[in-house]
């Protein structure tokens, strides 16, 4: 530790430095290369990691993200209580504001994974194996669907301060983001799990759009396709990002989370959807819960699952109609 004296006093200055300016993310960047350096059974360590956990959670709760997000108080029921049509078509278009915002803050590290060679190598791969098999178009729609979901990830990661390198990808079995940091909690993996899901939702609905202008069945194929695969990912087994999702959930929120899973399985006709919801039982009874509800965790994931499977459907139907 004495070894690293130096350098442990000049992250920690930059690390109280950066909460006094109000950069979450930046204090725990710096916190975590600290925890780094220490042995984990000394009394620094001890107190870096209530540092990173009380930081985390500020994450967790909202904190910590782009500047310049424009908080709509109360969201749209509130508005309509306020003000009536006028007030909710403000509260939207203050929405839209946030998200182009939050857009144009993350479109450069998006394109971050673009400026590493293992992931343009690797994107070769994976893009070749699907070219051969359904053509380059939908290989590349595909491949860039999946880019943005494994994005996601590494986006959030480093929200919370976590190190982390580009995507790889591996033909025929999808992708990764290796972490050169730990994550600190169930709330963080839960959190992170789920980004790619949603930045995947994001795609998915590009595509989607993309097909209603445009007519053209590629499009269609691609969201399809990427709805399916995302569902498919939140599956909560194993290293899935459902699996992360679900270790963040109480023993009640994860039956609720069944429940949900098997009204959408209903409202779709997907029976595919409802083996989906049994899973989810099976991972209430004989998981490990957590001891502390997430309620929001619990929402944004039946959102994303509600929101994939419906654009893949509707895709589906569409594309099958055109005669693809």
């Amino acid at each position: 530790m004495l070894l690293h004296a130096a350098t442990l006093t000049t992250l920690a200055a930059n690390a109280e430095c950066a909460e006094q300016l109000g950069d979450v993310t930046a204090a725990l960047s710096h916190w975590r290369d600290a925890l780094d350096l220490l042995p984990k059974n000394t009394p620094q360590y001890a107190v870096i990691h209530g540092r990173i956990a009380g930081l985390s959670e500020r994450v967790s709760n909202g904190e910590g993200k782009s500047a310049g997000a424009t908080p709509v108080a109360g969201g749209v029921r509130q508005a309509w209580k306020n003000g009536g049509v006028s007030a909710i078509v403000i509260a939207f278009l203050l929405k839209f504001k946030s998200l182009l915002i939050l857009l144009l803050t993350k479109g450069k590290l998006l394109l971050l994974g673009f400026t590493k060679l293992p992931t343009l190598l690797s994107m070769v791969a994976m893009g070749g194996s699907y070219w051969a098999r359904w053509g380059w178009p939908l290989a590349l729609g595909l491949l860039l669907t999946l880019y943005v979901h494994e994005m996601g990830h590494v986006i959030v990661l480093r929200r919370y301060g976590v190190k982390a390198g580009a995507p790889i990808f591996i033909p025929g079995l999808g992708a990764f983001v290796m972490l050169r940091q730990v994550l600190n909690n169930r709330r963080e993996s839960a959190r992170t799990g789920l980004a790619g899901p949603l930045y995947g939702l994001g795609a998915t609905v590009l595509a989607y759009v993309a097909y209603r202008v445009t007519g053209r069945t590629t499009f269609g194929a691609i969201a399809s396709l990427s709805g399916v695969l995302n569902a498919i990912n939140l599956l909560p087994v194993w290293t899935l990002d459902g699996g992360r999702g679900f270790v963040t959930l109480t023993r009640r929120e994860r039956w609720i989370a069944a429940a949900g899973v098997a009204v959408i399985a209903f409202l779709f006709h997907a029976p595919l959807i409802l083996m989906l919801a049994g899973v989810c039982a099976a991972v209430a009874i004989l998981g490990s819960p957590s001891d502390r509800p997430d309620p929001q965790i619990l929402g944004l994931y039946l959102f994303l699952l509600a929101a994939h499977a419906g654009i893949a459907i509707l895709a589906h139907s569409a594309v099958t109609a055109a005669g693809m």
